[in-house]
C-alpha cells in the first residue's frame, strides 16, 4: 500500500473520532420495568417520554417482561408517563438526562398501582 492511501486512511479515522464522540455526548438512554405492586412485571403497559423544554413526545410499549427503553434521546428534561389497562397510571417529572448517560429511571422498577 502506497504512503499516500495510509496516510489517507489515518487522516479519515481521525477526522471521524469528534463525530462519535460529539455524537455520544448529545444523547441518552432511558430504560426501565414496568410492575406492580406483587413485583409482577406489566406487560404491554404504554409508556411515554415527554421533553419538557420542546412538548416533543415518544413512545413505547413494555415487552412480556415489563421492559422498555428510550434509546437516542436527546439530553434534557423529560416526564415519564406510564399507562396500563387495569392500573392507576404512574407520572415521574423531571428526569434529567445528560449526554452519553445509560441509565434506568430510578432503579429501573417503575410500580403501578390497580385502579
Amino acid at each position: 500500500m502506497s504512503k499516500l492511501v495510509k496516510l489517507l486512511c489515518v487522516v479519515s479515522l481521525f477526522a471521524l473520532i469528534p463525530v462519535t464522540l460529539w455524537a455520544q455526548g448529545i444523547f441518552a438512554t432511558l430504560t426501565g420495568v414496568v410492575s406492580d405492586p406483587s413485583e409482577s412485571v406489566v406487560a404491554n403497559a404504554k409508556v411515554t417520554l415527554r421533553d419538557v423544554g420542546s412538548g416533543s413526545v415518544r413512545e413505547t410499549t413494555t415487552n412480556g417482561e415489563g421492559y422498555y427503553t428510550f434509546a437516542s434521546v436527546p439530553v434534557g428534561t423529560y416526564s415519564l408517563t406510564i399507562d396500563a389497562q387495569g392500573f392507576k397510571g404512574h407520572k415521574d417529572d423531571q428526569i434529567r438526562l445528560g449526554g452519553g448517560e445509560r441509565r434506568g429511571s430510578r432503579g429501573l422498577r417503575r410500580k403501578i398501582i390497580y385502579a
